[in-house]
């Protein structure tokens, strides 16, 4: 069998998966009806599991054979394609943070100036009711002035904000944002410990073939 790209009808008609598939037929017919209940049906049991885990193993083998080919084509275009944007990419990114940096000095400097737009405008409309009082006029409405913000559209760019976080304390962040560290206590594990606060620690069988 040559090691080259295959059309799916062709892939089917192959030996190597007409033996996979002769091996499987029946797999869920014959666990289904199969009762495991003593020791000599656990053996009975544990020849069909044998059998099963070897065809997984050809099935995965056969796979293997005729997807590796396409796999090591794809992964070559896809170097290939990363390592010409490489530029680009590297580009965007010193774009991107040097535009951030300057929206948040020219953000910060136009909050300024709109709170002190606010006083002020607020300051007139005082003024401008104790005098309509002393008058006896009616007293003016107040009009907010218009706020100045920053373009969200940025020649072909679009400046969006989303709701982030920083860590200040970790130990008063509440236990619903945590989580357990599963690599690290399954590694514990591995390496002897068999008391750890909190946990309960124990063996599970499993069934191997």
């Amino acid at each position: 069998m040559k090691n080259e790209m295959v059309k799916m009808e062709v892939l089917g008609q192959s030996m190597e998966v007409a033996d996979v598939k002769a091996k499987v037929r029946g797999a869920i017919q014959l666990a289904e009806r199969f009762e495991v209940k003593t020791e000599d049906d656990i053996e009975k049991a544990a020849v069909h599991l044998k059998r099963f885990g070897d065809a997984r193993r050809a099935s995965e083998a056969v796979r293997i054979f005729f997807v590796k080919p396409l796999k090591d084509h794809v992964k070559r275009i896809d170097v290939f394609f990363r390592v010409m944007m490489t530029p680009a990419t590297a580009a965007e990114s010193m774009l991107k943070e040097k535009i951030r940096k300057a929206r948040a000095v020219i953000s910060e400097r136009l909050r300024v100036q709109n709170e002190k737009r606010e006083r002020l405008a607020r300051e007139k409309f005082e003024a401008e009711q104790k005098l309509a009082k002393k008058q006896k006029q009616e007293a003016p409405k107040y009009v907010p002035p218009i706020q100045k913000e920053l373009k969200k559209t940025i020649g072909g760019a679009t400046a969006t904000k989303r709701w982030t976080f920083d860590v200040v304390e970790e130990r008063k962040v509440s236990r619903d944002f945590l989580m357990i560290d599963q690599v690290a206590v399954n590694q514990a594990i591995r390496d002897g410990k068999r008391e750890i606060t909190g946990l309960r620690i124990y063996q599970k069988e499993s069934i191997g073939t």
